[in-house]
């Protein structure tokens, strides 16, 4: 029997193939796409109502107290106020204070993720943030805070926000492959808000090298030292305002510049303002907008 022309063709040809192949691959990269992009929003989600979870514990703290937890240890005071198995251990944190999108961001080491504001200045004890200038008795210590001192109003204050953990002794080649993970030293100290602007210029150009020591990384409940400040825009390098030490040793910490929010979000941080309200901020945010909402009374 003959087969004409008109009979059914069984089969593909290699250019069918070729297009069927290459149809199927440009479909499954939208769908890793889009399950990555997925899980990067729902990350995002986690940590903003991480943060919800922590400004609703200062409120509670305060409500007991008459004062929001600023001082010595303010996550181990929040502690018991979250709805959450807490455990007290200074080696140990909770995952509420942990931001699901950093990697470096483990339980078992008790870091944080979020760190309360400290304004924006020089000095890192921000003067006119959340967190007020410490008590200089024989035992440091800071001022607890009072509703009545954000006269600036709690929803238009930002209490805390995120800060990328950065490992102990990062090599030079961490630090440049994440350079906002970390702070760095600078050429040339600056002195006076006049000198702001110039400050600002030469950390985000004219940095020296990684500080040795990593910032944020003690244990979240024994943690007393570390805020983080407005004085760069979100995910912007941070910097001390102090060169290099000669002859060896580190800056003191209170000699820190620029602490920035820092997250690894696209595009932004999540933060939360004093009234419990959590908002992303992008990058680009006007910087007087950035510094403006950091401050619990104007630019006192």
């Amino acid at each position: 029997m003959k087969t004409n022309s008109s009979s059914l063709r069984v089969g593909f040809t290699i250019l069918e193939t070729l297009i069927v192949i290459s149809v199927l691959g440009f479909l499954l990269a939208i769908t890793a796409s889009a399950v990555q992009q997925t899980r990067s929003v729902a990350r995002r989600i986690q940590c903003s109502n991480n943060l919800r979870q922590i400004v609703l514990a200062a409120h509670n703290y305060e409500s007991v107290y008459g004062v929001f937890p600023t001082e010595f240890y303010p996550f181990r005071a929040m502690a018991p106020f979250l709805d959450s198995e807490t455990n007290l251990e200074s080696r140990v944190g909770l995952p509420v204070y942990l931001c699901p999108s950093d990697s470096l961001a483990t339980l078992p080491e008790g870091v944080t993720s979020y760190l309360l504001n400290e304004g924006f200045a020089y000095q890192r004890n921000g003067k006119n943030g959340i967190r007020l200038p410490p008590i200089h008795d024989p035992v440091l210590r800071w001022i607890n805070l009072r509703v009545r001192d954000v006269t600036d109003g709690l929803s238009n204050t930002a209490y805390l926000s995120e800060r990328l953990i950065s490992p102990f002794a990062p090599t030079q080649e961490m630090a440049d492959a994440e350079p906002s993970r970390y702070l760095w030293y600078i050429q040339t100290p600056f002195v006076g808000p006049s000198q702001f602007s110039l400050f600002q210029s030469q950390c985000e150009n004219n940095r020296t090298s990684v500080f040795p020591l990593n910032y944020n990384s003690a244990p979240a409940l024994s943690s007393w030292l570390y805020g983080y400040n407005h004085s760069m825009p979100p995910n912007s390098v941070g910097c001390y305002n102090f060169s290099i030490p000669t002859g060896g040793g580190v800056s003191p910490l209170w000699d820190m510049g620029s602490i920035p929010a820092t997250s690894a979000h696209s595009h932004g941080v999540n933060i939360a303002l004093a009234d419990g309200a959590v908002r992303f901020m992008a990058n680009s945010v006007d910087l007087k907008v950035w510094q403006g909402i950091s401050t619990r009374a104007g630019e006192d």
